[in-house]
């Protein structure tokens, strides 16, 4: 009696919580539904249907719907776990949190204001100012189902590895995968080369933790309380962050947690600091941590990153997945089906498929840039011409090459060979390729004229087409970078690229120098934007939006914020060292303003400090090295300070409190 009791409750407490989720799902407008709330409801309702199932098949049985369902143990285990799933979703219940509250609450994990937070916006797998996409259909399936398999089966491994050279569809599988994943993805931090912010490891952690808060948000609680204990956790050290920021929140609230939550970062080997990368790898890596989250890791193979890694494959503990050991048939297979389906419109014979084909390989990077050139070139009249480049592109690639190599010389051949090109224009096409490749960040086109000074944005628009399959114009943002990293790796690379080697510290100072003329061209010298009045704070300035656009160009934008870092990349050249003294004795505060009005003053002092390196770096003018010595404090100061919060205060509070002998009062 006291079973059948207990079922016949569970199964009235069924009957109401099913109720109530169908109108907590009917509201997920106005209230948080998170990713995990989603899943417990999708867990539940499997229970449930269950339950249906049997009870559909006792009935067509003809037998007592009663005796049967008291007496079958698989039921009385439906209803235990339901009632475990309904405590995993009372905490999430209480007191029914609004989206508008929550993401406030959150901004300060990454350390931003809502204007900053671009990180956490760009990193995201599905990103719209980032070039990425799913595999196409029906390829990589064998790849994304033992991806999935090993996300769905908690005992497969904490970790899964997914590693391949430069090419091979690392980036695509990981984006299929998370959009597979749903409500059973809690972050992911997809790593590039092009974005600056991006290729920082010290990014990695905080995103994750805001991606988790925007999943859980018995999560978001227990991180609320780490940051009121300690705001400034997401500017300590990783192993400081990592135990914060994840493993704390995750701790207390572990049983509320989905048991199969997956986070994936893609692209690892794309951070710039091989040591932050071995230390985040440890971190993620380590057995000290019991967390209900699990990491799906993609990389080339880096020796260190193949150093960390091994230990825990090698031992049978984790997945690892080799996409360049793959059956190389199977993986041709794939890469005819998708470019068929891309090029479905371009009429080819079978011997042009059968020479394309065979020169792909088995790289998909090699099929997706083979199939925008083949686009290019059907669009432009010469379909003939391009296919039989493809098919004649073949040579044995340089020691530490790839094999694309021999399709990248033949799209630049292409582009640098037009009959109707001029001297000129080659040259421009030629600094306007280096300026992409060597930029921190992507350009917008009017950036991009602004540093070459040419005539127009349609000018650089024109001078692009040709290099359209390498270079990608962002839908939207207009911004340009390079659509695989195996390009910039190409081009830096004398061996492999040839007569198309970018010399990428003459192509630095020339950036630098570049920036500096356009900082120094920005006018007025004072109040750039014409703020109304010191007594406000900058945010109290309705309309400064409207001012910042209309007085900081894009390429102002960028020179102020990048020009120290060409600076000190580049080689050295002593026109630089009069463009640096101009800097710093006649724009320095005209610098400052537009970088805060921009937001960006959280960066200042490192900007400062990259060209305080450079002036130790090649012994400069003692005036100079002071100056930049005196800039460093003085920024240092400011950015720190709540007067940063109203740029004229730069001038009103800051400058005329400045001690009188130091040079920046002076200048």
């Amino acid at each position: 009696m006291g079973r059948a009791q207990d079922q016949h409750e569970l199964r009235k407490r069924m009957d109401g919580i099913m109720q109530d989720l169908t109108e907590l799902k009917r509201c997920s407008a106005e209230f948080a539904m998170t990713g995990s709330i989603q899943r417990i409801i999708a867990d539940i309702q499997e229970e449930a249907e269950t339950i249906n199932e049997a009870n559909q098949k006792a009935i067509s049985a003809g037998g007592r719907l009663k005796s049967i369902v008291e007496g079958t143990e698989h039921m009385i285990d439906c209803y235990s776990r339901i009632d475990e799933h309904l405590q995993r979703l009372a905490p999430r219940s209480k007191g029914g949190v609004n989206r508008k509250i929550m993401i406030p609450m959150l901004r300060p994990v990454i350390g931003v204001t809502s204007g900053q937070g671009s990180v956490r916006r760009v990193s995201l797998y599905d990103s719209g100012g980032v070039k990425r996409g799913r595999c196409a259909p029906e390829t990589r399936k064998s790849q994304i189902d033992l991806l999935l398999q090993w996300a769905s089966n908690p005992d497969s491994g904490r970790t899964c590895w997914m590693n391949g050279m430069a090419g091979t569809g690392k980036t695509t599988i990981a984006y299929t995968v998370c959009e597979r994943l749903g409500s059973q993805l809690g972050a992911s931090f997809f790593c590039s080369r092009t974005i600056s912010e991006c290729r920082q490891v010290k990014s990695i952690i905080p995103c994750i933790a805001y991606q988790l808060a925007r999943f859980s948000v018995p999560f978001s609680r227990a991180l609320d309380s780490v940051l009121k204990a300690d705001p400034d956790v997401h500017r300590r050290n990783l192993k400081l962050q990592y135990e914060k920021l994840i493993c704390e929140p995750l701790a207390k609230e572990i049983k509320s947690m989905p048991p199969d939550v997956i986070v994936v970062i893609d692209a690892l080997d794309e951070c710039e600091d091989p040591e932050s990368v071995e230390q985040i790898l440890d971190l993620l890596l380590s057995p000290d941590y019991k967390l209900p989250i699990r990491y799906l890791v993609s990389s080339r193979p880096e020796k260190e990153i193949c150093a960390r890694m091994a230990a825990r494959t090698d031992g049978g503990e984790e997945t690892l997945l080799v996409l360049h050991d793959l059956e190389s048939e199977a993986v041709k297979a794939d890469i005819a089906v998708y470019m068929r389906g891309e090029l479905k419109r371009v009429p080819l014979s079978e011997d042009q498929w059968s020479g394309i084909l065979e020169q792909c390989g088995v790289l998909f990077i090699y099929a997706s840039t083979a199939c925008r050139f083949i686009l290019q070139g059907h669009k432009s009249d010469t379909l003939d011409e391009v296919v039989l480049a493809i098919i004649e592109s073949s040579f044995k690639p340089a020691r530490g090459g790839n094999p694309i190599d021999s399709l990248y010389l033949t799209i630049l051949r292409s582009a640098f060979g037009q009959v109707d090109m001029s001297e000129a224009d080659a040259q421009r096409m030629r600094d306007l390729l280096e300026t992409v490749v060597c930029a921190v960040e992507p350009m917008k086109l009017e950036t991009i004229a602004s540093m070459l000074e040419l005539r127009s944005v349609k000018h650089v628009h024109s001078l692009l087409q040709p290099l359209r399959s390498v270079l990608n114009i962002a839908k939207g943002t207009g911004e340009v970078s390079t659509l695989h990293a195996s390009f910039p790796d190409f081009i830096l690379s004398h061996d492999r690229s040839s007569d198309f080697w970018c010399d990428q510290p003459g192509r630095h100072a020339t950036m630098a120098e570049a920036c500096l003329r356009i900082i120094g061209a920005a006018e007025p010298k004072m109040n750039i934007c014409g703020l109304p009045s010191s007594y406000l704070l900058d945010s109290e300035v309705e309309d400064l939006d409207e001012r910042v656009r209309g007085a900081i160009s894009p390429g102002l934008a960028y020179a102020c914020q990048h020009w120290s870092t060409h600076l000190y990349r580049g080689e050295y050249r002593a026109p630089l060292v009069d463009h640096v003294r101009t800097f710093f004795f006649d724009n320095l505060l005209l610098w400052m303003e537009v970088v805060n009005l921009v937001k960006k003053m959280r960066h200042g002092t490192g900007i400062i400090q990259q060209a305080e390196k450079w002036c130790t770096k090649h012994t400069v003018p003692e005036d100079i090295s002071r100056i930049a010595h005196d800039a460093v404090q003085f920024v240092s100061v400011y950015a720190n300070h709540p007067t940063s919060e109203s740029t004229p205060h730069i001038y009103i509070s800051m400058l005329p409190f400045w001690p009188a002998p130091r040079l920046v009062s002076t200048a």
